[in-house]
């Protein structure tokens, strides 16, 4: 007799991501994603690009900005949550400290928009603001 599966809710997710983030853990942020996933961050400067599908792609781009980043992120703070009508859906507003190799420090506030299907994510859309880190 098998046992069934339990699923994570889209908030269990997001602290996953949380986690992955504050522990600086490439794999681990990049092994939340479906095959199928779809990253999209719409507020990118322009030329850049901004939309990532499948997980293959999604590893390659968070290990490629985990290697080449100079930022230091802190410990996210301040989640507001937002209920959706689909209930695999969350969308949460939070604060993230940040830091560059100069030690200048800033607070990026950021809107993470994720879809969990199967325990994996399947839509992971983050509004952050790219002059914050100018």
């Amino acid at each position: 007799m098998s046992q069934a599966v339990q699923l994570i809710t889209p908030e269990q997710m997001v602290l996953r991501y949380q986690k992955a983030v504050e522990e600086n853990s490439a794999d681990a942020f990049a092994g939340l994603f479906a095959d199928d996933a779809v990253m999209e961050f719409p507020f990118v400067p322009p030329g850049w690009p901004n939309r990532f599908v499948g997980s293959d792609e999604i590893r390659a781009v968070i290990n490629a900005h985990a290697e080449g980043s100079p930022l230091t992120s802190g410990r996210f703070h301040n989640f507001e949550w937002h209920q959706t009508t689909n209930p695999d859906r969350i969308i949460v507003e939070f604060h993230l400290p940040q830091r560059d190799p100069d030690a200048d420090q800033w607070q990026q506030t950021g809107l993470l928009i994720l879809e969990v299907r199967d325990n994996q994510i399947v839509l992971f859309r983050q509004y952050l603001n790219p002059a914050a880190e100018a």
